[in-house]
């Protein structure tokens, strides 16, 4: 039991990173460690069990003991798959998330150019005044774009160890 003492208390543990190649290589490592030993451990212990209990030797303590190693072998599988489900979609929105923000710094990027360049040719809203809309219109959409990385962002961090989330906080910051 010592494994599965072991592995329950791994699945309880948040996850240590947040990027999406890291949380793919953890769901791996989960997939592939719940499935070597719930699959050939559940198929040893149920054919050892049958025989002893065929045999006739201690057949109520096995049936029991097997019985309580099946639920909880059924129990960390189940933990394990919803952990899983979580990881995938924490990579997807991971995904989501960089692309949203790279967007994002490649919009305030491109419009301090602008905003620079008006500056040094002495240019100001008065002289352009669609433009200046223009501007305000999208700084308030960009803005509500902000906050949406922001909340998707706490999700993730609320999921994660303090160092990632430290990480993520810093990029978010900006």
């Amino acid at each position: 039991m010592t494994w599965m003492s072991e592995f329950e208390k791994e699945l309880s543990n948040p996850s240590t990173s947040l990027d999406a190649e890291e949380l793919s290589e953890e769901i791996d490592v989960l997939e592939s460690s719940s499935q070597k030993h719930t699959v050939d451990r559940k198929k040893k212990i149920k054919e050892l069990a049958e025989t002893l209990v065929a045999a006739m030797v201690m057949s109520g303590r096995v049936e029991k003991d097997s019985k309580a190693f099946f639920d909880k072998i059924d129990d960390i599988t189940s933990k394990a798959k919803a952990r899983q489900e979580t990881l995938e979609q924490n990579v997807q929105l991971l995904q989501s998330l960089e692309k949203d923000m790279l967007s994002l710094q490649n919009w305030i990027s491109a419009t301090e150019r602008s905003l620079n360049n008006r500056l040094s040719n002495r240019i100001s809203a008065a002289d352009l005044p669609d433009e200046y809309e223009h501007l305000k219109t999208d700084l308030a959409s960009r803005e509500v774009d902000f906050k949406n990385i922001k909340e998707r962002a706490n999700v993730l961090m609320g999921q994660t160890d303090s160092s990632a989330t430290q990480r993520m906080h810093q990029q978010v910051q900006l």
